[in-house]
């Protein structure tokens, strides 16, 4: 039980119910554009922690349905960067830490298909804002992910990117 809640099935299906349709509601376009990042960001991890701690929950979710879910999210994040590419509103590196987290979490449990242009999308965002000299440096936590994170998916083909990542650590380290 949480905070007095005693689980059961009829509980559990509730929840499931409202998942379910809390994911496709957030899937439409006319929703995820008026969206905050920060607030997709956070659907994301949670995506990715339901799939990792929450296996019975997910696998009644569906496979594929988590997949397009995570799919859609990261697409639409990408998106309002490239609308919003102001300083202020560039994908900063948290963002890029979830986004590589989720799909190197999600691909090899076969809830997300391997999607090349995605990650070169990613990639181009990644330089264009939050790795950019001109950005803020970002934390050891999130530089870690990132690592861990483009190893983990083989991310080779863009060595622009690995000397930034590479730079960005060396600052946090001297």
């Amino acid at each position: 039980s949480i905070d007095g809640e005693v689980f059961s099935a009829e509980s559990d299906e509730r929840r499931f119910v409202l998942l379910r349709s809390f994911m496709r509601r957030l899937r439409k376009r006319k929703v995820h554009e008026t969206a905050k990042v920060s607030d997709l960001r956070r659907a994301l991890v949670a995506v990715r922690h339901l799939a990792t701690t929450q296996y019975v929950l997910a696998s009644q979710l569906g496979q594929k349905e988590l997949g397009v879910f995570a799919y859609t999210i990261i697409r639409a994040i990408l998106d309002l960067n490239e609308k919003r590419m102001h300083p202020t509103h560039t994908m900063n590196a948290g963002t890029l830490s979830d986004i590589l987290r989720a799909i190197a979490t999600l691909e090899p449990l076969g809830l997300l298909e391997r999607d090349q242009d995605l990650i070169n999308d990613i990639m181009d965002a990644a330089h264009g804002g939050c790795l950019h000299q001109t950005a803020q440096t970002p934390n050891l936590w999130h530089i870690s992910h990132i690592m861990t994170s483009m190893e983990t998916l083989q991310v080779t083909n863009h060595p622009e990117i690995v000397r930034l990542v590479g730079e960005h650590l060396n600052e946090l380290t001297m």
